[in-house]
């Protein structure tokens, strides 16, 4: 896509400062945008890549207004940080810049509870719910979580009724509205996630993958370790799924959007459970360029400074999800509870030439907490190969040979990566 020089100069200001929002911040730069960050947490390279850093919190919506009536900006993006999606939205109502969606479109998509009864009206098979009127009635093992949250905070694995009941309780406290949802634990089946870009009001798929979890023993059972594009699913979600999801969101109204799901596959069914209006966080945006040439970080910085998407479209129409033949993995690499005393074989990895990114997301010092979430992931690595088992397994050896992660006794931290045959069983 070519660009207006009219985007130089001009002043973006980006919603979270995640070590994900590097790839934005360099994606504006090379269009000759100023970039400023803000976030509480910012990570030290987001800080120094970006013009200018703020310390307000993602969620201060009257602070950053009042920042941006003193320092006017010409357009605002939130690209894949969850907790700021409706701050995005007010801001931009406020100054009327482009945006994903309308207030409206943003409550549905950020309420577990909204989402689920639209995806029911549309034909979108959800995950089977009891009611918390009829305790009775529910057949264990049941998943509990927040009604409306970011990420897997709140979220219980129920084996009988008190059990239910504390999650209950635990689940309501962090929710957003107060309220809890007690579905079907759907453990052990597969995992399945999909991305589309909407524009000019078209959905255009642009992601399908398979997401592995990690070992109970490992206290890894809800984290994703690994995942791959395109899904080995794609052909399935094409013919059971993919028309209905389409319909669902032009229904929904998004005109230029970026939306992505999540669910599990039962039988032949996709039943899904959460979604978000905005990018997924993870690095496949850079997977998409090294095989398509598509650079959809940067077309979306331009659309958040009133550069139109259309151009985009006719990039998309070409089965893009399909990585032109190739696979590409998500590895996130996960330590074991203990202090990071040493990191050795980054430059190693990053040499490979598989490996598209290295994404470090903690350094030496950092307490790997006894936790089963994202805080104990300590690198993303992003790889594309030939889709063939050998191609595959080869990658993932080479980045298991030559990456450590060792505590303060020198004992190994990582946890064992995925297994190649979980993806062809």
């Amino acid at each position: 896509m070519v660009y207006s020089d009219t985007l130089k100069g001009k002043r973006l200001l980006i919603l979270g400062g995640a070590i994900q929002c590097l790839k934005v911040v360099d994606a504006a730069k090379e269009l000759g945008v100023y970039t400023i960050i803000t976030d509480v947490f910012a990570q030290p390279e987001v800080i120094e890549a970006a013009d200018e850093s703020l310390t307000y919190s993602v969620l201060d919506v009257e602070g950053l207004y009042q920042w941006c009536l003193k320092n006017p900006v010409d357009g605002i993006l939130n690209f894949c940080v969850d907790p700021s999606q409706r701050t995005h939205q007010i801001l931009c109502e406020r100054f009327g810049f482009p945006c994903y969606g309308t207030k409206e479109q943003y409550r549905i998509m950020t309420d577990k509870a909204a989402f689920k009864q639209l995806c029911i009206e549309n034909g979108v098979d959800v995950i089977p719910e009891y009611s918390e009127t009829h305790l009775e009635d529910v057949e264990y093992p049941v998943l509990v979580k927040p009604a409306s949250s970011s990420g897997s905070r709140g979220t219980k694995v129920c084996y009988n009724q008190e059990d239910l009941r504390l999650g209950l309780t635990a689940a309501k406290d962090i929710s957003k509205n107060g309220q809890a949802l007690i579905e079907k634990y759907l453990y052990g089946h597969p995992d399945f996630s999909m991305s589309y870009l909407i524009i000019d009001g078209e959905p255009y798929l642009t992601r399908t993958l398979d997401r592995y979890v990690g070992c109970p023993e490992d206290n890894l059972q809800r984290q994703c370790i690994c995942a791959r594009c395109p899904s080995v699913f794609t052909d399935l979600y094409l013919e059971k799924a993919h028309e209905n999801v389409k319909r669902m969101l032009r229904n929904l109204g998004l005109q230029n959007a970026t939306v992505f799901m999540q669910g599990f596959i039962d039988g032949d069914k996709f039943r899904f459970y959460d979604p978000g209006l905005r990018f997924s966080g993870a690095e496949y945006e850079r997977m998409l360029k090294s095989a398509t040439g598509i650079d959809v970080v940067k077309a979306f910085v331009a659309y958040a400074l009133g550069e139109p998407l259309t151009p985009l479209a006719d990039q998309l129409k070409n089965d893009v999800f399909l990585l032109g033949g190739k696979c590409g993995l998500q590895l996130f690499i996960v330590a074991y509870p203990g202090k990071i005393c040493s990191v050795s074989g980054v430059e190693e990895v990053s040499a490979i030439p598989e490996v598209i990114k290295v994404v470090q997301k903690h350094v030496v010092g950092y307490e790997v907490p006894d936790t089963g979430d994202v805080t104990r992931r300590i690198f993303e690595i992003v790889t594309l190969s030939e889709n063939n088992k050998e191609a595959i397994c080869a990658v993932i050896d080479s980045i298991r040979d030559r990456l450590s992660i060792r505590d303060m006794d020198g004992h190994e931290m990582l946890t064992p990566m995925i297994e190649i045959n979980r993806m062809y069983g």
